[in-house]
């Protein structure tokens, strides 16, 4: 999506309240593609730091793409669910199942909770302000996240064995079940 798309966009329109009268149902997809395709580039980025990770230069950037993304996809789950027509029906549930993969994907990122993990040894061995406990706690709970989706690689080091079917399968079931997951 080029800028000039971007701007004509009310779904990328960061202000307080959403345009909802101008959002179309055509406007979904280079949207969603869009943030998706921008937290991805992130997550890029967070691998490349995975050798020094820093809060601000992983985790802050990280989450406001995320959080643009999650922005976007609440309005149109808000429009899909009260508005009933075909056309803006379609638009939602073509881009439902890359919003589930990226999610999950997300979810199961090895370089991303390799990266956490370091970010918080790192942060355990320095002197902690106030403001790094909440940043600990965040972290804490991010990985344990990882942990119960069953990260593939972090699968056989809690379990000490291969991953089983079950867990090999959360991204699979995630998928056919979205609406349970998101």
């Amino acid at each position: 999506m080029n800028r000039r798309e971007a701007m004509n966009n009310p779904l990328l329109d960061t202000v307080l309240h959403p345009d909802y009268p101008n959002i179309r149902a055509d406007h979904i997809e280079p949207a969603i593609s869009s943030l998706i395709a921008q937290a991805r580039t992130q997550l890029r980025k967070v691998a490349a730091e995975s050798a020094n990770p820093d809060w601000d230069q992983v985790v802050t950037p990280l989450d406001q793409c995320l959080d643009a993304l999650a922005r976007c996809w609440g309005v149109v789950g808000h429009l899909n669910a009260v508005m009933d027509n075909p056309e803006w029906r379609k638009a939602y549930n073509f881009m439902l199942p890359q919003v589930t993969d990226f999610y999950t994907e997300l979810e199961q990122d090895q370089d991303l909770f390799e990266c956490y993990k370091k970010l918080q040894a790192s942060m355990l061995k320095s002197e902690i302000p106030d403001r790094d406990s909440q940043r600990l706690r965040s972290l804490e709970l991010a990985i344990q996240d990882f942990r119960l989706q069953a990260c593939p690689k972090t699968w056989w080091r809690l379990r000490g064995k291969v991953p089983s079917k079950k867990a090999v399968k959360v991204g699979a079931l995630q998928r056919t079940c979205p609406l349970t997951f998101l």
